[in-house]
């Protein structure tokens, strides 16, 4: 295995492991921060000048303090609870009182070490950590475009979870086919960060054989977040395709016509969107 799958492997696990200590209500700082330190060792890293100095621009984006919408609206809030509490919680005053949190459980080490703006490297690590598998598998080229996108550069320097599902995807595609199950592993973690990981479970499902190892690798993924999400609510993809204040589809804003007319909006018509970062379909 190579030296960036094996440190995303190991990300994985410690993710997975902190979020099992939050579910028990055991993820205080003296066993979270040791164990995160032992992650760092387990995943050998080695410094390269050239990859020090080129992160360097995202190191001074990563030291902004935290205004990103959505890292002040819940996923600082959750990392907050997380290290005070030091178990998952259901908080009904939060726009989700309850979601996936494993990238949440990744940030609270270095929130209980050096405090809230410190946690957008969880999100740093885990693209240079994308960049280097890119690089490893595909060359200078994907690595340089991965880096190179802007709105990359900014869910991969704040309080995001998109980073973690971009790396935890990434590499299951890259060890796919001589390892179904650690691909299975690593699409389940990203399931455990953000339910739309679950689209890339279900595109693997109609196109690869060997499903039964792959399964179990996703089982052993989702387990430890969705058995608390289900204990805690009693559904497994809370808020969605239940009845509960916090559903979109129960709210009197909700069209369906608007949620089918996303990808035009995102692309040609972002003013409808309070002008959010444009993806284009090349990216």
């Amino acid at each position: 295995m190579s030296p960036p799958l094996r440190a995303t492997l190991t990300l994985a696990l410690l993710g997975q492991l902190l979020v099992v200590l939050a579910a028990g209500g055991l993820l205080r700082a003296w066993l979270a921060i040791p164990l995160a330190l032992i992650a760092v060792i387990a995943a050998k890293p080695r410094f390269d000048w050239k990859w020090a100095l080129g992160a360097i621009p995202f190191v001074i984006l990563a030291l902004y303090p935290p205004v990103a919408f959505d890292e002040g609206m819940y996923h600082l809030p959750f990392v907050r609870a997380l290290a005070e509490s030091g178990q998952f919680q259901f908080l009904p005053d939060l726009r989700f009182p309850i979601f996936p949190q494993l990238q949440e459980a990744l940030c609270v080490p270095l929130f209980q070490a050096f405090g809230d703006t410190a946690t957008h490297f969880a999100a740093l690590i885990e693209l240079l950590l994308l960049a280097l598998v890119l690089y490893e598998k595909h060359g200078f080229l994907a690595a340089a475009l991965c880096l190179g996108s802007p709105i990359v550069v900014e869910l991969g320097t704040v309080t995001y979870v998109e980073t973690a599902m971009m790396l935890f995807v990434g590499a299951a595609y890259v060890c796919l086919d001589e390892h179904p199950a650690l691909a299975g592993f690593l699409l389940g973690t990203a399931c455990s960060v953000k339910y739309l990981g679950w689209y890339f479970v279900v595109i693997v499902l109609l196109a690869r054989p060997n499903r039964l190892r792959f399964l179990a690798g996703v089982a052993a993924g989702v387990l430890p977040m969705y058995t608390k999400i289900v204990a805690l609510t009693g559904n497994p993809v809370f808020p969605f395709f239940g009845h509960s204040p916090w559903s979109a589809m129960q709210s009197s804003d909700f069209k369906l016509a608007h949620t089918l007319r996303l990808p035009w909006d995102l692309l040609f018509a972002r003013e409808r969107l309070n002008w959010q970062p444009p993806f284009t379909p090349l990216l």
